[in-house]
């Protein structure tokens, strides 16, 4: 590849044909089969693609209902206007189709939510439609955003929702920050009464900090008691 950059890797298993993917690229977008060894990529199959003006990194892929929705970051990481847009595709490696209203989760200046992107889509296990974006945008702190926007990120967790025609609903960027799941000394407050149950009985623990949620397996967390407010 010329210019850009060769990071950001984002692995896809097609349930059509059970064969898997690998896409990355910073500056442009490109993706090829991976071969059986899971190490390297099957070189006549390489291709970039062409999202238009706004791809800077950061492609995910996923499947629904027989079509394939790409999606990637736009701008910089350190820019309040780091968001996510997307594409469609009628298969792993086939041309883009790109949405008018493409922009799937952006800023929202008026609540302080800036630089949302960086993302991965993922459905809910177990469930028949329900999907869900994490993504990262600049921490707060001692209500501002800290010092080197893009450095220092909070991870977050929203709702994915399609339209009936499948195209994807732009996502309005949570600002719940009164549950506060620690396993710091410094923060005793907890609450957990707000995740979905199947996140509550999963047997990793989860943490979660501001609006964060973080599956870890370092150590195991004892059930939050639930707390009034």
């Amino acid at each position: 590849m010329r210019g850009g950059q060769e990071i950001d890797p984002d692995v896809f298993h097609d349930p059509v044909s059970g064969k898997y993917y690998l896409y990355w690229g910073n500056g442009y977008m490109a993706g090829g089969e991976l071969a059986d060894d899971m190490l390297s990529v099957k070189r006549d199959t390489v291709k970039v693609f062409q999202p238009g003006r706004t791809f800077r990194e950061g492609t995910n892929v996923i499947y629904r209902d027989g079509k394939y929705y790409f999606s990637w970051s736009v701008d910089d990481t350190g820019s309040p206007n780091y968001h996510v847009r997307y594409a469609t595709a009628d298969s792993p490696l086939g041309d883009l189709t790109v949405p008018r209203d493409n922009i799937v989760i952006e800023k929202d200046v008026s609540r302080g939510i800036l630089g949302t992107g960086h993302h991965q889509i993922l459905k809910v296990h177990g469930a028949d439609d329900e999907w869900r974006i994490v993504y990262h945008r600049f921490a707060w702190q001692n209500g501002k955003v800290m010092e080197g926007p893009g450095f220092h990120r909070e991870v977050c967790i929203d709702k994915l929702e399609f339209n009936p025609d499948g195209s994807i609903r732009k996502v309005v960027p949570n600002l719940c920050h009164k549950f506060v799941f620690s396993t710091s000394k410094h923060n005793e407050r907890h609450t957990h009464e707000a995740l979905p149950s199947h996140f509550r009985s999963s047997r990793f623990p989860l943490r979660i900090v501001r609006s964060e949620l973080v599956r870890t397996q370092t150590r195991r967390v004892r059930r939050a008691p639930r707390t009034r407010h």
